[in-house]
C-alpha cells in the first residue's frame, strides 16, 4: 500500500539533473511504500516524453505515476514506458483506457470525488490540506479532509503543507497516506527525508 506519493516536479528543481538526483535519490529508499510522481508541467510534448523515459530510466525500485496534466497522450506515454500509474489534473478527469495502470486524480472537493468514483479512478489527492509551503493558498484543515474521507469510498492522500509532524494527523483523519512536493524537493536529504516520513 502506498503511503507516500513523493512528486517529483521538474519545474520546481533547480535544473534537470537536480531533478534527475532527486528522483534517484528516493528510488534509493526503495520502499514498497512509496511512490513517485513525475510532473513536468511546462515541458512541450516531445520534451515531456523524454523526460517521462529519463526518469523510467532513474527509478528502478519505485512505483512511478506520471502526471498527465498537459497531454492527452499521457496515458499512452505512461503505458510505453511501463508506468505504474497516471495522474489526472481535476480539470480533465476521464475514463482510461489501460486498465493496467493505477488511477490518481487531484482535487478539491467531494463533488470532484464523486467525479473521479463515476470515471473509474481509484485514488484521490486532496490539497491543500495545510498551508502549502509555496505560500499558494490556504489550507482546509483536517476536518475537511476527514469529510473527504467519509463522503468517498476512494483512498484519499493529502497534500499541502505536509511535514513529518503532520503525517500522523492525516492518518489519524483517514487518509490513505501524504503527497508531498516542496517539503522533499527543498530537502538537502531527501531519502533521509522520506524515510522521517514513512516513520510516522
Amino acid at each position: 500500500m502506498i503511503r507516500l506519493i513523493a512528486i517529483a516536479d521538474l519545474d520546481f528543481a533547480e535544473s534537470h539533473d537536480g531533478w534527475l538526483s532527486f528522483i534517484s535519490a528516493v528510488d534509493a529508499v526503495g520502499s514498497g511504500e512509496v511512490a513517485l510522481q513525475i510532473r513536468a508541467h511546462s515541458l512541450g510534448e516531445a520534451e515531456f516524453e523524454q523526460a517521462a523515459a529519463e526518469a523510467r530510466d532513474v527509478a528502478k525500485n519505485t512505483l512511478l505515476i506520471l502526471n498527465g496534466s498537459n497531454w492527452p497522450t499521457a496515458e499512452r506515454i505512461a503505458t510505453e514506458f511501463d508506468y505504474n500509474g497516471l495522474h489526472y489534473p481535476e480539470h480533465r478527469i476521464s475514463p482510461g483506457s489501460n486498465p493496467g495502470l493505477a488511477r490518481f486524480a487531484a482535487v478539491h472537493s467531494s463533488e470532484a470525488a464523486g467525479r473521479a468514483e463515476a470515471a473509474g479512478i481509484g485514488s484521490v489527492i486532496y490539497s491543500p490540506v495545510f498551508d502549502p509551503s509555496s505560500g499558494d493558498g490556504s489550507g482546509v484543515g483536517l476536518g475537511a479532509l476527514a469529510r473527504l474521507g467519509e463522503a468517498t469510498p476512494l483512498a484519499v492522500y493529502a497534500l499541502g503543507g505536509i511535514t513529518g509532524g503532520r503525517v500522523g494527523s492525516c492518518f489519524a483523519a483517514g487518509a490513505a497516506g501524504v503527497a508531498v512536493l516542496g517539503g522533499l524537493m527543498r530537502a538537502v536529504d531527501p531519502a533521509q527525508e522520506v524515510e522521517t516520513l514513512l516513520a510516522q
